[in-house]
């Protein structure tokens, strides 16, 4: 117990209220002889005032600053709160549309799913693309499954009785206490029949120290994964796997001993359409030699050309932490606790690439880089943030970005329809054609979320997709590169770090 208000006292007090005009302040009696502070006592010290500006601000509150009190532990004195202060009471309502994505359950039905970051109402507008007339003010498809959800940070809607192999637009509308929102203009193709595939090649991670074998791919419908394997010796195959109806598959094989092996993935759909692989060869308690025809040469020719654009250099890190890298693909990560070294963790090749300078990370972002062709990268919704240099119009665009996109670097309003160009953007639109909305590709582009991509039709120009919201950032100069570094980074901890490798 205290007897005393040593530590307590004003004169002990330190306090930083950023934006905060105070008016007055009180507190609890000081400890004293007749008021003991026991243990599990709270005191407390009250600030009244009104903030003079909105934005985020770090509110600091120590006591004991010069160390009047003695104790076991000094350095858990002060506070550092971040908090925001909103300017109106929309601004508090405000909320943004983010993890926009679709998954098909058949040719003929797909489910659209997004998150608010705030409780919000919602629903989707859509039709074939020869329907809808999308100009800058309006659409005017049909609505279904009205509301998607209510009061939800998470939704989703089934589209059914869709045409297969057709194209749809579709818009995301949502609101809350009266703030409305509503998504850029997407699009679909549904597949043409209801045939389970392959979206890729089969992935194969060997653990001999442990006996293991994780076996992974992915399928065009939600289906069940299940592997069937046995030793070359044996007749017969064993099986394991999990009946939840599923995209990305994986499944480990634990307790081998050292033989060769023979396996193969099945999956089965909703509607009883099945996958079944080739036989497939791997190896425990050697280098394995791993037979990965997955029979779609068209997804093993792309494969391998992205592994043939991954280039290992002197800074970069092998990851044997699987689960730790499946979380933590394509992303940038910052370690906090040490001086904030910056990290590329490639999502394709296992490694990870000290970023260092802005120069070497410009350098090391644009060798991870993978060609695309101009009219799959418009496909991936575009950032207008974390720009830097010059920008002779004024708009918020930088001139080099600009030279990426195609509009006028000398023009505000590239088009002349009355909006300027990174509002065009912004909203979804096209600053290069009147009234014109943006297409994009959300299963395109949730598919390439971590990857750099190099215009190959253009000047080479360099782009960042963002795992965490999608979008494509551009990375024009080393100082670009680097604020997408800073900004986009995720920190993790000294430890965390370590046990990647």
């Amino acid at each position: 117990s205290l007897s005393s208000g040593d530590g307590f006292l004003a004169r002990d007090i330190y306090y930083d209220f950023d934006s905060l005009k105070i008016n007055y302040y009180a507190h609890d009696d000081y400890p004293d002889f007749d008021n003991f502070f026991d243990p599990g006592d709270i005191f407390e010290y009250k600030y009244y005032g009104k903030f003079i500006k909105s934005g985020d601000f770090d509110i600091k509150f120590q006591i004991d600053k010069s160390g009047a009190l003695p104790e076991i532990d000094e350095s858990d004195n002060i506070k550092v709160l971040p908090i925001r202060v909103y300017s109106s009471e929309d601004e508090i309502n405000s909320f943004a549309i983010s993890n926009i994505a679709y998954t098909f359950n058949s040719s003929s039905s797909t489910i659209i799913s997004w998150k608010t970051n705030k409780e919000t109402d919602g629903y989707v507008k859509y039709n074939k693309s020869s329907y809808l007339n999308f100009s800058i003010f309006k659409i005017t498809p049909r609505i279904e499954n009205w509301p998607a959800s209510n009061g939800a940070t998470e939704h989703e809607v089934r589209l059914k009785n869709l045409t297969p192999g057709a194209s749809y637009k579709f818009k995301i509308f949502a609101s809350n206490s009266g703030v409305n929102r509503e998504s850029e203009i997407l699009q679909f193709t549904t597949p043409k029949t209801d045939d389970l595939k392959l979206t890729g090649d089969i992935g194969l991670k060997t653990d001999s120290a442990a006996g293991e074998l994780i076996v992974s791919w992915q399928t065009n419908f939600p289906s069940t994964s299940y592997v069937y394997y046995k030793k070359k010796n044996e007749d017969e195959f064993k099986k394991t796997g999990d009946d939840d109806y599923k995209i990305d598959h994986s499944i480990t094989l634990s307790g081998l001993d050292e033989a060769d092996y023979s396996y193969y993935v099945f999956s089965k759909s909703k509607y009883k359409r099945i996958y079944k692989s080739g036989i497939k060869t791997a190896v425990i308690g050697r280098p394995a030699i791993i037979e990965n025809n997955t029979g779609d040469d068209a997804a093993d020719a792309a494969n391998d050309e992205e592994k043939n654009n991954n280039i290992d250099s002197e800074d970069s890190l092998a990851i044997k932490n699987n689960n730790m890298y499946n979380n933590l693909r394509g992303k940038i990560l910052l370690k906090v606790e040490s001086a904030g070294e910056a990290y590329y963790v490639n999502p394709a090749s296992q490694r990870m690439y000290y970023l260092g300078r802005p120069r070497d990370a410009f350098e090391v972002m644009r060798k991870q880089g993978i060609g695309i062709k101009t009219e799959d990268l418009e496909k991936i919704p575009i950032s207008t943030s974390n720009l830097t240099g010059l920008d002779t119009d004024g708009d918020g665009l930088s001139d080099l970005f600009e030279d990426a996109i195609g509009t006028d670097k000398n023009s505000r309003d590239t088009d002349g329809d009355g909006y300027n160009d990174n509002e065009e953007l912004t909203s979804g639109y096209s600053p290069r054609g009147k009234f014109t909305a943006l297409t994009r590709d959300v299963n395109f582009a949730d598919s390439q979320k971590g990857k750099i991509f190099l215009q190959v039709e253009a000047h080479g120009e360099a782009w960042y997709v963002n795992p965490a919201d999608g979008r494509r950032y551009f990375l024009g100069r080393p100082a670009d590169a680097f604020s997408v570094m800073r900004n986009l980074g995720t920190g993790i901890s000294n430890n965390n770090f370590e046990s990647l490798k």
